[in-house]
Protein backbone atom coordinates (compact mmCIF):
# COMPACT_ATOMS: atom_id res chain seq x y z
CA UNK A 1 0.00 0.00 0.00
CA UNK A 2 2.70 2.15 0.97
CA UNK A 3 4.20 1.04 -2.51
CA UNK A 4 1.02 3.25 -4.05
CA UNK A 5 1.27 6.10 -2.54
CA UNK A 6 4.41 7.15 -3.25
CA UNK A 7 3.84 6.19 -6.55
CA UNK A 8 0.65 8.03 -6.90
CA UNK A 9 1.76 10.83 -5.20
CA UNK A 10 4.75 11.26 -7.38
CA UNK A 11 2.64 11.07 -10.56
CA UNK A 12 0.37 13.52 -9.02
CA UNK A 13 3.01 16.03 -8.44
CA UNK A 14 4.19 15.37 -12.24
CA UNK A 15 0.90 16.97 -13.47
CA UNK A 16 -1.06 15.97 -15.95
CA UNK A 17 1.77 15.68 -18.66
CA UNK A 18 2.73 12.56 -16.33
CA UNK A 19 1.22 9.65 -18.15
CA UNK A 20 3.80 6.97 -17.89
CA UNK A 21 7.09 6.91 -16.17
CA UNK A 22 9.66 5.26 -13.56
CA UNK A 23 10.33 5.95 -10.30
CA UNK A 24 13.78 5.40 -8.63
CA UNK A 25 14.56 4.37 -4.93
CA UNK A 26 17.89 6.37 -4.31
CA UNK A 27 20.06 5.73 -0.83
CA UNK A 28 22.91 8.41 -0.17
CA UNK A 29 25.70 7.12 1.96
CA UNK A 30 23.41 7.73 5.53
CA UNK A 31 21.32 5.25 4.25
CA UNK A 32 18.40 7.91 3.46
CA UNK A 33 16.30 6.76 0.81
CA UNK A 34 14.70 9.30 -1.93
CA UNK A 35 12.23 8.39 -4.38
CA UNK A 36 13.19 10.49 -7.95
CA UNK A 37 12.24 10.31 -11.67
CA UNK A 38 15.88 9.81 -12.53
CA UNK A 39 18.85 8.33 -10.99
CA UNK A 40 20.79 10.69 -8.92
CA UNK A 41 25.05 10.39 -9.55
CA UNK A 42 26.64 9.24 -6.48
CA UNK A 43 24.00 7.08 -4.79
CA UNK A 44 22.55 3.65 -5.12
CA UNK A 45 19.25 3.85 -7.18
CA UNK A 46 16.72 1.08 -7.73
CA UNK A 47 14.00 1.08 -10.42
CA UNK A 48 11.08 1.13 -7.34
CA UNK A 49 8.40 0.96 -9.83
CA UNK A 50 6.96 1.59 -13.68
CA UNK A 51 3.52 3.32 -14.35
CA UNK A 52 1.20 2.84 -17.00
CA UNK A 53 -2.03 4.08 -16.67
CA UNK A 54 -5.16 1.62 -17.75
CA UNK A 55 -8.56 1.41 -17.37
CA UNK A 56 -10.02 2.54 -14.11
CA UNK A 57 -12.44 0.60 -12.41
CA UNK A 58 -12.83 2.56 -8.67
CA UNK A 59 -11.42 5.12 -6.99
CA UNK A 60 -10.20 5.36 -3.11
CA UNK A 61 -9.59 8.66 -1.15
CA UNK A 62 -6.31 9.18 -0.04
CA UNK A 63 -3.90 11.77 1.32
CA UNK A 64 -0.70 12.42 2.48
CA UNK A 65 2.61 14.51 2.66
CA UNK A 66 5.53 14.70 0.23
CA UNK A 67 8.50 16.95 0.71
CA UNK A 68 9.72 18.74 -2.15
CA UNK A 69 13.10 20.24 -2.64
CA UNK A 70 16.56 21.31 -5.24
CA UNK A 71 19.51 20.14 -4.20
CA UNK A 72 22.56 20.86 -6.90
CA UNK A 73 20.32 21.89 -9.38
CA UNK A 74 17.85 18.47 -9.93
CA UNK A 75 14.03 18.49 -8.14
CA UNK A 76 13.66 15.76 -4.96
CA UNK A 77 10.78 14.05 -3.88
CA UNK A 78 10.76 12.40 -0.60
CA UNK A 79 8.37 10.97 2.09
CA UNK A 80 10.53 13.26 4.85
CA UNK A 81 12.23 16.26 5.35
CA UNK A 82 15.99 16.59 3.44
CA UNK A 83 18.73 16.14 5.76
CA UNK A 84 21.45 18.08 3.12
CA UNK A 85 21.66 21.30 5.15
CA UNK A 86 22.09 22.83 0.46
CA UNK A 87 19.01 21.88 -0.15
CA UNK A 88 16.70 24.60 -1.35
CA UNK A 89 13.61 25.50 -2.03
CA UNK A 90 12.36 23.28 0.43
CA UNK A 91 8.64 22.29 0.36
CA UNK A 92 6.38 20.13 2.15
CA UNK A 93 3.17 19.46 -0.03
CA UNK A 94 0.01 18.38 1.10
CA UNK A 95 -1.69 16.28 -1.19
CA UNK A 96 -5.22 14.33 -1.35
CA UNK A 97 -6.50 12.53 -4.56
CA UNK A 98 -8.99 9.66 -5.23
CA UNK A 99 -6.51 6.66 -6.55
CA UNK A 100 -7.33 4.35 -9.27
CA UNK A 101 -8.29 0.64 -7.69
CA UNK A 102 -7.86 -2.11 -10.24
CA UNK A 103 -8.66 -5.35 -9.07
CA UNK A 104 -7.55 -8.72 -10.90
CA UNK A 105 -10.18 -9.87 -13.47
CA UNK A 106 -9.83 -13.25 -14.79
CA UNK A 107 -8.95 -13.57 -18.23
CA UNK A 108 -11.23 -15.32 -20.38
CA UNK A 109 -10.17 -18.85 -21.24
CA UNK A 110 -9.89 -19.67 -25.14
CA UNK A 111 -11.59 -23.29 -25.87
CA UNK A 112 -9.50 -26.30 -26.94
CA UNK A 113 -10.29 -28.21 -30.00
CA UNK A 114 -8.46 -31.24 -29.93
CA UNK A 115 -7.32 -32.85 -33.58
CA UNK A 116 -6.29 -35.62 -32.15
CA UNK A 117 -2.73 -35.15 -33.25
CA UNK A 118 -0.65 -33.17 -31.49
CA UNK A 119 -0.05 -32.96 -27.60
CA UNK A 120 2.44 -30.97 -25.47
CA UNK A 121 3.35 -32.81 -22.46
CA UNK A 122 0.10 -34.03 -21.87
CA UNK A 123 -2.07 -31.17 -23.10
CA UNK A 124 -4.12 -31.70 -26.46
CA UNK A 125 -2.57 -28.86 -28.57
CA UNK A 126 -5.36 -27.04 -31.31
CA UNK A 127 -2.94 -26.98 -34.41
CA UNK A 128 0.75 -25.99 -33.77
CA UNK A 129 1.24 -26.18 -29.74
CA UNK A 130 3.23 -22.89 -30.68
CA UNK A 131 0.53 -21.20 -27.54
CA UNK A 132 1.37 -24.01 -25.05
CA UNK A 133 4.62 -23.36 -26.61
CA UNK A 134 4.86 -19.71 -25.41
CA UNK A 135 3.57 -20.27 -22.26
CA UNK A 136 6.40 -22.71 -21.37
CA UNK A 137 8.89 -20.12 -22.71
CA UNK A 138 7.40 -16.76 -20.68
CA UNK A 139 6.97 -19.22 -17.51
CA UNK A 140 10.87 -20.16 -18.01
CA UNK A 141 12.01 -16.59 -19.01
CA UNK A 142 9.81 -14.76 -15.41
CA UNK A 143 11.18 -18.04 -13.32
CA UNK A 144 7.76 -18.95 -12.48
CA UNK A 145 7.66 -21.85 -9.91
CA UNK A 146 4.13 -22.95 -9.22
CA UNK A 147 1.48 -23.19 -11.84
CA UNK A 148 -0.60 -21.03 -9.67
CA UNK A 149 1.20 -18.07 -10.91
CA UNK A 150 0.72 -19.09 -14.91
CA UNK A 151 -2.45 -16.92 -15.80
CA UNK A 152 -3.29 -15.41 -19.37
CA UNK A 153 -5.89 -14.90 -21.58
CA UNK A 154 -5.55 -18.76 -23.76
CA UNK A 155 -5.69 -22.34 -22.67
CA UNK A 156 -2.61 -23.20 -24.27
CA UNK A 157 -0.43 -20.31 -22.74
CA UNK A 158 -1.72 -21.05 -19.65
CA UNK A 159 -0.94 -24.48 -19.85
CA UNK A 160 2.49 -24.10 -21.20
CA UNK A 161 3.35 -22.24 -18.39
CA UNK A 162 1.71 -25.07 -16.00
CA UNK A 163 4.30 -27.85 -17.42
CA UNK A 164 7.26 -25.42 -16.88
CA UNK A 165 6.04 -24.40 -12.87
CA UNK A 166 5.17 -28.33 -12.75
CA UNK A 167 8.72 -29.35 -13.73
CA UNK A 168 10.48 -26.46 -11.31
CA UNK A 169 8.58 -28.17 -8.69
CA UNK A 170 9.52 -31.71 -9.38
CA UNK A 171 13.16 -30.37 -9.47
CA UNK A 172 12.82 -28.57 -6.07
CA UNK A 173 11.34 -32.39 -4.93
CA UNK A 174 13.84 -34.23 -6.36
CA UNK A 175 16.66 -32.12 -5.03
CA UNK A 176 14.96 -32.13 -1.31
CA UNK A 177 14.26 -28.32 -1.38
CA UNK A 178 10.73 -29.13 -0.38
CA UNK A 179 8.22 -31.86 0.38
CA UNK A 180 5.68 -33.60 -1.08
CA UNK A 181 3.52 -35.66 1.39
CA UNK A 182 -0.26 -35.43 -0.06
CA UNK A 183 1.79 -37.23 -3.55
CA UNK A 184 0.62 -34.08 -5.96
CA UNK A 185 4.01 -33.65 -7.40
CA UNK A 186 4.19 -30.35 -6.37
CA UNK A 187 5.97 -28.51 -2.62
CA UNK A 188 3.11 -29.18 0.42
CA UNK A 189 4.85 -25.72 1.64
CA UNK A 190 4.88 -23.29 -1.35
Amino acid sequence: MRQRLLIAAFFSLCGPAAQAGELYRCTDGAGASTYVAKVIPGQTCKLFSSYTPGPAETTMPLQGKVYSYVLDGTRYFSSRPPANPRATDVRAINYGYDAVVRPPTPAPVAPVVYSGRRTFQGYPCTEDCSGHEAGYDWAERRGIEHPDECGGRSRSFIEGCAVYAEEVQQEMIEDGECADDDGDELCDDY
